[in-house]
Formats: structure tokens, sequence, C-alpha cells
């Protein structure tokens, strides 16, 4: 069977959704992104059961991918009843497990409120960067800027040199507008905190990249504060450490008005592919 290699739609609200069947299950029909499923679909849809289940926003959650999930079958999700303050969730397809995810939803814990801004760094306006569909059509690659959310790149795409950190800052917006509830919120804040995990990575491998299939493994997100996602965030994502194929990397999301929202950090494996495409997963 052909998979169409189709873009995926605009809107990250009609793209996540997530079916309730009986108590603690759920159904999803994953997106298409180029004839591709990606691991941040997959989280955030797990993540909108969660929240569905809870009946409120995790305060973090760690996953740990065990396959790769295939566009043209149905993945059901399965939450168990919370435990205290924690709940554990799996997707499959076909009784085959994808992805296990355990989430936190911690009440406040006290007053103590900071944020160090320190290495805060001001940066161009969003509006005064190129489009997405500027930046690709200069990049040679025009088809990769469809899609739910519009990316005004900050950092050049270029290796890194040795003297230099290898991070990828970039604005981010959903295309079109996410609703105020906390299903929405988190699904669509879980997507973005894995979008496009592959950036820094890009920017150490050079040329090799595009020769490289990377693979998401493990994943750990933070959501510090519940801020409604409905404009440009700027997304930090820095790799120090790649050893053995295993890539580490880091993202910061914060809010236009300079707020930390959320933290997260991923392992990917890294393996030769045979085409000259690069590919993730």
């Amino acid at each position: 069977m052909v998979t169409e290699a189709r873009a995926p739609r605009e809107s990250l609200e009609l793209m996540l959704q997530v079916r309730p069947q009986t108590s603690g299950e759920y159904v999803a029909a994953l997106e298409s992104f180029w004839g591709e499923t990606t691991k941040e679909d997959v989280l955030a849809r797990v993540a909108a059961a969660a929240a569905y289940k809870a009946g409120a926003p995790p305060t973090s959650l760690q996953a740990g991918f065990l396959a790769r999930a295939k566009l043209d079958e149905e993945m059901e999700i399965r939450c168990e009843t919370p435990l205290s303050n924690q709940l554990r969730a799996q997707a499959r397809q076909v009784s085959s497990p994808i992805c296990d995810v355990t989430f936190r939803f911690d009440p406040p814990a006290g007053a103590l409120t900071y944020q160090r801004d320190a290495r805060w760094i001001e940066f161009p306006e969003p509006e005064a960067l190129p489009s997405e569909a500027e930046q690709c059509a200069r990049d040679g690659v025009p088809q990769f800027a469809a899609g739910p959310i519009e990316s005004r790149r900050v950092t050049p795409a270029g290796p890194v040199r040795d003297n230099e950190q290898a991070v990828w800052v970039a604005w981010l917006a959903s295309r079109a507008p996410i609703a105020a509830d906390h299903v929405s919120q988190v699904s669509a804040l879980v997507f973005l905190s894995a979008y496009r995990s592959h950036w820094a990575v890009e920017r150490c491998l050079g040329p090799a990249f595009r020769a490289t299939r990377l693979s998401l493994s493990n994943f750990g997100l933070w959501i510090h504060r519940w801020v409604p996602w409905n404009g440009f965030w700027l997304v930090t994502t820095r790799t120090e450490i790649g050893v053995e194929g295993r890539c580490f990397s880091r993202r910061e999301i914060h809010s236009r008005d300079g707020r930390l929202v959320a933290s997260a950090v991923w392992e990917m494996s890294a393996s030769p592919m045979r085409s000259e495409t690069n590919a993730t997963q």
C-alpha cells in the first residue's frame, strides 16, 4: 500500500482530536506529515486523552517511545485511573504498543515563585523576519512551509563552527486559533514542545544530516505555568552532546513577554539512511 505524501492540515485544534470510547479509552486518526507520522502528533494525542481523563492540565510528563506509528491504522489510547497526582497512559495500534507516558498533576505547593532572566537575549520581532514560506523557498524546500505552525527563524540554519553553540532559535505561532479549554491547550503545547525536535542536531550534523535518520526515543516535559498560546512564542532548542548514535537536546518555550512557559528534554537515536532525504520519526 502506498501512503499519500500529503502535507498536514493548518489547524492544530482540528488535527489533534481524540474520540472518547469507554471510560479511560480513546481513539485517534494520526495526521499525514508528507506521508509519515510524527512523534509529536502521537504524544499530543496521548496528552489530550490524559487531560480528558484527569479533568485538568498536567504539570509534567515523561514518555518512552516503543515503535513507530503507522499512518493508515487508528491509534488507541488507554488511560489508567489516576493514582494520587499521577496518571499513566499508553498508545497502541492493533494491540502493539507505540509509547508509554506518565503524567503528573501537581497542585500548587506554596508561594515561592521566581524566574531568572539573566540569559534573556533580545531577538528581532517575528514580524521583522522572513515568513516560513519565504525562508523555505530560499532553502529550496518550499513544500515544507505547509502545516499547522508558522516558524520565523532567528538563528542561521547552517552547520555550527567549533566554537559555536548548537542552538536553533525561532518564533513559532499556531496558524489557526486554539480554543482556551485545557484539552486543546494541553495538546497544542505538547505538540509544540516536540515539534521539529531535530533542529539543533541538524546544525551539528551539517551535510551528514540529509543521510541520517533520527528517531525520538525518550521525552520529558515540564509545564511551569499555563499561558494561552495565541501568538508567536520564542522556542530555543540546543544540543551539546551525541554519543554512540544517541543525541541529547533541550528546549525552552517563552511567551512573547518573556515568561518561561515550559522546558523539555529528549534523546534521539541516529542511524544511516539509504536515501539522501532525511526523515525524523
